[in-house]
């Protein structure tokens, strides 16, 4: 589903329905509501791309429109706290925050800033000036469900101030089901098989995972495990290997009907595979035979 965030511009705003329609506006139903502002606002210049691997020293400038920050730990964001969506719709990043001061103009500046979390990280490059930022932990955002089968669909959205009547004004948007895709791949590595090559990556998962810490594997949050790596020769896609297992075998026979004979390197882009949304985040990588 979405996440609802709601807020108003009278100090004294006393919440508003959420009203959905999915064909076009011609009927609306209510399927929540909000009962407080979240803690909400603009961002100053935009943070630039980051692989979001390590706590950042990058600043963030936000005015909020509703609400108040405050500091944290370090290990108390690393466990769950302050974090926040950065950017508008169709590229959101998930951030944390440690570092929360208010400055004398009014707005924040945060810092000790973890980037790209929750396998947002693909976003990073794509902020501008005045992107939005909401914090996700804030208790009055409404999770609203929507069902699969809407992928893909317009779905309208309207909401009406408690007291006030619905005028038609409504907000649009095309329900991408990012919430179903898989996340992309990571730690690509190359094994000893020459003249094939051979490589595998490490899956990332939306169910509960420390892979990083204790070395078990990341649950497969899907009804089955598959994958698709393309290969490609100067940007083109010239074959795409299916596998049910982390890792493929790129043979020395097809490295000479792609290229004409077997190269010492490939450029590969991987992809989960859902069910429901089809592929997740690619993963490029060059992969060098061992």
């Amino acid at each position: 589903g979405v996440a609802v965030a709601t807020v108003g511009i009278d100090t004294y705003w006393p919440g508003c329905a959420i009203l959905q329609s999915i064909d076009g506006g011609q009927d609306w139903a209510t399927v929540g509501a909000s009962t407080a502002p979240v803690t909400m606002g603009f961002c100053g210049m935009p943070l630039s791309a980051n692989s979001g691997e390590v706590i950042t020293s990058e600043q963030l400038y936000v005015r909020l429109l509703a609400g108040t920050l405050a500091a944290v730990t370090v290990d108390q964001m690393l466990s769950g706290s302050n974090i926040a969506a950065y950017g508008n719709n169709g590229r959101w990043e998930v951030i944390r925050f440690a570092s929360a001061t208010l400055q004398p103009s009014g707005e924040y500046l945060l810092a000790e800033l973890v980037r790209g979390d929750f396998g947002t990280e693909w976003t990073t490059g794509t902020h501008q000036q005045g992107d939005f930022f909401v914090m996700l932990d804030d208790a009055d955002i409404f999770q609203l469900n929507i069902a699969q089968n809407l992928i893909g669909s317009p779905i309208s959205f309207g909401f009406v101030t408690a007291g006030d009547v619905f005028d038609d004004e409504q907000t649009d948007m095309t329900w991408r089901g990012v919430s179903t895709k898989c996340l992309s791949a990571v730690a690509v590595t190359a094994a000893n098989a020459s003249p094939d090559i051979a490589f595998s990556w490490a899956r990332r998962s939306r169910f509960a995972s420390s892979w990083w810490v204790n070395g078990q594997v990341a649950p497969v949050a899907e009804e089955s495990e598959r994958y698709e790596v393309d290969v490609l020769n100067a940007g083109v896609v010239v074959r795409t290997i299916n596998s049910n297992t982390p890792s493929v075998v790129y043979t020395d026979v097809q490295q000479t009907a792609d290229f004409g004979a077997p190269v010492s390197s490939v450029d590969v882009v991987i992809y989960q595979i859902s069910a429901v949304s089809g592929r997740g985040y690619g993963t490029a990588a060059t992969v060098i035979a061992a």
